[in-house]
């Protein structure tokens, strides 16, 4: 992973995730003009990031809200690292889990979908029951924006279309809704942008080679302010590509070198003001389950 890789991340990711990443796919150009590089180059690094196994495809869904849902984040420790690859593939068949982040050692992150009426002690209570899982930490709902562009019957089966299909094109989308390649950019465009549809890129972080990628959580002190912090971080990290403030608690993504800079690194952000808590957990890879979604953005579908 070398400077173009994480400033091209951060370029995709600088909204925010999974609800303002930015899809290549649409916006190649400004990506290029933004990081000052030719259009080829970036379409060739997306290239080499597929045929390196890093960039896995495209995650698209519609805002949980427009299918009857909520969406919950958290953590979960394993009891045992044999006991993990089992009672992940149950997240999602069983407690609604549709986005891992797996780390090295027993800890994920996780994002699931919750029915409107259920709380968070029926959320954990669920995620408790999986054989496997030992610890369940509180859960939180983030902060989503109000959808401004709902969407039509095209629309719905555009977003079938791409969640299908998470490694293809726009013209394969295209292809299989009979319409130009043209309708399915512009339809694609507003959606996102009216916060209908969210996107992610899937990527495998096990796939890196010449660095490793450190997931950075810090817990706030009570009254600490997340956006001082994060001004603070973006010119204190090691390369980052992504860096967000939620409410009690900064992520961050990194690339690390070595193990002497990560030392440096957790030392530096202990030492923090307002920080209560830091921990660097080596990451895997993301994994995306959207089956259930599927099947409820099928029954919203006019």
């Amino acid at each position: 992973m070398d400077d173009l890789d994480v400033r091209l991340l951060r370029a995709i990711l600088e909204d925010g995730m999974p609800w303002g990443s930015r899809d290549p796919r649409l916006c190649a150009n400004a990506l290029a003009r933004g990081l000052r590089v030719e259009r080829t180059t970036v379409r060739d690094r997306l290239r080499r990031w597929q045929r390196k196994g890093f960039l896995q495809g495209y995650a698209t869904m519609p805002t949980p809200a427009l299918v009857g849902a909520s969406l919950h984040g958290g953590a979960l420790r394993f009891a045992s690292l044999a006991q993990k690859p089992r009672a992940m593939e149950a997240l999602a068949r069983e407690a609604r889990v549709v986005n891992v982040l797996d780390h090295v050692g027993p800890w994920v992150g996780i994002a699931l979908l919750a029915d409107a009426q259920e709380d968070e002690a029926s959320i954990r209570r669920r995620l408790a029951a999986i054989p496997g899982v030992a610890e369940v930490p509180p859960t939180f709902e983030p902060p989503l924006p109000e959808v401004e562009a709902p969407p039509s019957a095209l629309d719905w089966r555009l977003i079938d279309a791409l969640m299908a299909d998470p490694t293809g094109t726009l013209d394969a989308a295209a292809r299989r809704l009979g319409v130009s390649r043209k309708t399915v950019t512009r339809r694609h465009q507003r959606l996102l942008r009216g916060h209908a549809l969210w996107f992610a890129p899937i990527l495998d972080f096990s796939a890196v080679e010449g660095a490793l990628v450190h997931h950075v959580v810090l817990s706030l002190e009570e009254g600490a302010a997340p956006a001082k912090l994060v001004a603070r971080l973006g010119k204190a990290l090691p390369p980052w590509f992504y860096l967000q403030a939620f409410e009690g608690y900064v992520d961050a993504f990194v690339r690390v070198a070595n193990a002497g800079e990560m030392a440096r690194l957790h030392a530096a952000v202990e030492g923090l003001p307002g920080v209560s808590e830091a921990e660097l957990l080596p990451v895997l890879a993301q994994r995306m389950n959207l089956d259930l979604v599927r099947a409820k953005v099928r029954d919203a579908r006019p």
